[in-house]
């Protein structure tokens, strides 16, 4: 409700909170009274493609009368005639992501200006706004330019400033043109931080027949500057954690979509094809081979085990782990103002020893550690003694395994699913980790999944709680079995798994 009544007072406003607070439900309810007071207004949402489709989309559909508009074409089907016709469409809500808008910056443009020749206004909703807070990015310039067109303006995040107060100046940018923290750069640069030239870094440039050195200059915040930019910005602004929400859930399951390379989408053809054929040449039965497509599971993880034994990414970066960056960055990352909280924590469930150590390695960051094969038993416990009292070590990356049971790490209250197991009874053990005594937070399950894929048959399964052999009656197989395993259909998923 503060939330709600705070979007009502203020023309343009800052909502700074942790995945999970219902940060999209206060901005599309809000949305929604004004219509139904009378207000022709049009949001256009710019939100990271995974959230599109369950958050904004479920939200507006569940909690609201407004129309949406999804702008962003996840099938390359006929996907230009398609967006075509969703630019045609007139809703209350269009949404879309960064990288599309980028892209279609004039059509969107000529999108509002046609609701604005009916005499509506534009509200601009930027969902996960410290993606704008390089100012020197494409997607800030794009929003710069499109701003004007605009009435009024929505931030939402849960790590406006993660590498220091130089974050904040382009996403208030946008916010307020200006108005809080100046119209430029430069002069906002000038006001919180000091230059220093960096002793013996320096690069060289042609001038004339010679060569000049020039010194590399470098810029840090003024001491004890940060304190005084909360100020400036606290009017404007409205932070919400997690403990302080006393309606949350005790439990929360979310799921993030990500979409596969075009290598991962290549390889998980063939990888399907190939199991197909030697299922139907071996003339095993429904669940033998419902077990054995497990193997599809390493593709969408981004990496596959090759004749040799080998494990073997796909791409140098995969679309899960990018998505998980941007998860750690909104739970983990330090929050303006909120300095001396305690550090939030999330333990990382993977079930492939190449997953699991890429991962320690890639969040050490983070003070990471990790639970898996390989790991002594002395490192083992001093890696469980790390997690749960030293503040620095803010992730645990385990395979369920080796510490799906008995274990007590309630020091976290985020559980991530990189890859899940087929067997609903070692999920259970693993979300039991931090679903037991001693747990004083709500919790959260994010779930990393690729659509249509064994990804969605596991998740099935786990919904009803079973496992993935036995969601299907047992008898000969045949093309249609394998489909339904290899290939779901559009299955519609709200993950909802009891953990008590």
């Amino acid at each position: 409700i503060v939330g709600w009544q705070f979007l009502h007072v203020m023309t343009s406003s800052a909502c700074f909170g942790e995945p999970g607070i219902g940060k999209t439900f206060i901005v599309s309810t809000w949305a929604d009274s004004l219509v139904r007071a009378g207000h022709d207004i049009v949001l256009l949402v710019l939100c990271p493609v995974t959230i599109i489709k369950h958050a904004w989309l479920a939200d507006i559909a569940k909690f609201t009368d407004l129309t949406a508009t999804r702008l962003h074409e996840p099938s390359s089907y006929k996907r230009k005639e398609k967006r075509e016709a969703r630019f045609a469409e007139d809703s209350n809500v269009y949404i879309i992501n960064p990288e599309l808008f980028i892209r279609v910056e004039k059509e969107v443009k000529a999108l509002l200006k046609r609701h604005m020749r009916a005499g509506k206004k534009i509200i601009l909703v930027v969902d996960e706004s410290s993606k704008i807070k390089n100012h020197t990015s494409a997607i800030y310039k794009a929003l710069k330019r499109l701003r004007p067109l605009t009435s009024r303006a929505v931030i939402m995040t849960g790590t406006p400033a993660s590498n220091g107060i130089g974050d904040l100046w382009s996403q208030f940018d946008i916010l307020d043109m200006g108005m809080t923290l100046q119209p430029k750069w430069r002069d906002y640069r000038h006001d919180t931080h000091v230059n220093f030239t960096m002793r013996g870094v320096d690069y060289y440039v042609k001038k004339g027949d010679g060569i000049k050195k020039i010194p590399v200059i470098h810029w840090r915040p003024r001491a004890r500057i940060a304190p005084t930019v909360y100020k400036w910005v606290r009017p404007h602004m409205i932070r919400f954690r997690a403990e302080d929400c006393l309606d949350l859930p005790d439990k929360q399951f979310l799921r993030r979509d990500i979409t596969m390379t075009k290598e991962q989408e290549k390889a998980y053809a063939e990888m399907r094809d190939l199991l197909y054929t030697e299922f139907e040449g071996e003339g095993i039965t429904a669940r033998v081979a419902a077990v054995r497509m497990m193997k599809l599971r390493e593709i969408t993880g981004g990496f596959i085990i090759t004749d040799k034994g080998k494990q073997s990414p796909l791409n140098k970066e995969t679309p899960k782990m990018i998505e998980l960056d941007l998860i750690l960055d909104q739970v983990l990352g330090e929050r303006l103002g909120d300095e001396n909280r305690q550090p939030t924590k999330a333990i990382i469930w993977a079930q492939y020893r190449w997953e699991c150590t890429t991962l320690n390695r890639r969040y050490r960051r983070y003070g990471s550690r990790g639970l898996y094969g390989g790991i002594s038993h002395t490192k083992r416990d001093d890696n469980i003694e790390a997690f749960q009292n030293d503040p620095k070590c803010q992730v645990l990356v385990c395979h369920p395994k080796s510490a799906g049971h008995g274990l007590t790490l309630t020091a976290a209250n985020y559980a991530i699913y990189y890859s899940l197991s087929y067997d609903y009874d070692e999920f259970y053990q693993s979300a039991r980790r931090i679903a037991r005594p001693g747990q004083t937070r709500p919790m959260f399950f994010y779930f990393l999944m690729a659509p249509g894929t064994i990804d969605e048959v596991i998740a099935r399964s786990l919904e009803e709680k079973k496992k993935v052999s036995d969601i299907i009656t047992d008898g000969p197989f045949n093309r249609a079995i394998f489909d339904s395993l290899a290939l779901p259909d559009g299955q519609q998923l709200n993950i909802d798994l009891e953990v008590e």
